[in-house]
C-alpha cells in the first residue's frame, strides 16, 4: 500500500555523499550507520514515533550520537558523520548535501 507522504511522517536523512540507498531498515540495522538521533526530552513525540515504527519493522536502534536539536542532526548529516530517522517536513529546508526520503511503511506516518 502506497500511502500519501505528509509532513510529519517519518523519513530517512542522509548525506548526498552515501552511494547506498538502503531502506529505513536496513539503516536502523547496519553497524555502520552512525545513527543520529534527539535526545529523549528534546524529541519526545518523535522517539515514541520511531520506536512504534522500529517496534513494527523488527528493530531496535542504537544511536551513534545524541544531541538537544534537529538543525544539529541536520548539520552532522550534512558532513556525513551519520545518518538518522527524522520528520519529512526537514526536506523544505536541508542544508546542501543533505537528502530527505520518506519511509512507506504504514507506522511512520
Amino acid at each position: 500500500m502506497v500511502h500519501t507522504t505528509s509532513e510529519d511522517c517519518l523519513s530517512v536523512v542522509r548525506s548526498a555523499v552515501r552511494s547506498e540507498n538502503v531502506g529505513a531498515e536496513g539503516l536502523l540495522c547496519s553497524e555502520t550507520a552512525n545513527l543520529l538521533m534527539l535526545t529523549p526530552e528534546h524529541g519526545t513525540g518523535l522517539a515514541e514515533q520511531i520506536s512504534r515504527y522500529c517496534s513494527a519493522v523488527g528493530v531496535a536502534p542504537q544511536a551513534f550520537q545524541t544531541v538537544n536539536d534537529i538543525q544539529t542532526i541536520l548539520t552532522l548529516v550534512a558532513v556525513d558523520a551519520g545518518v538518522a530517522i527524522l520528520l519529512f517536513s526537514v526536506r523544505r529546508r536541508p542544508p546542501e548535501g543533505v537528502t530527505v526520503t520518506a519511509i512507506d511503511h504504514e507506522t511512520a506516518h
